[in-house]
């Protein structure tokens, strides 16, 4: 998959494998999804802040999304 291509190079990984991940993850049942980093200004690449910004949004109508730490103001 392209994510698992993504995850070949080092770390950070741009945020479109996260959006893959997500993807997956939802896809695959998942009832709860945890991200415990934060996503610090603004990709090289704007898609894959848009990519990101779209998987968040799917997941969030249709399963728990834990977020709420990185919207925090601060």
């Amino acid at each position: 998959s392209p994510a698992l291509q993504a995850m070949k190079h080092p770390y950070p990984w741009p945020r479109r494998v996260w959006a893959g991940v997500i993807d997956k993850l939802a896809a695959g049942g998942a009832k709860v999804i945890f991200l415990d980093f934060a996503f610090a200004g603004e990709s090289i690449d704007p898609e894959d802040d848009r990519l990101l910004r779209e998987a968040i949004a799917r997941v969030e109508e249709s399963s728990s999304f834990c977020d709420r730490l990185a919207r925090q103001p601060g």
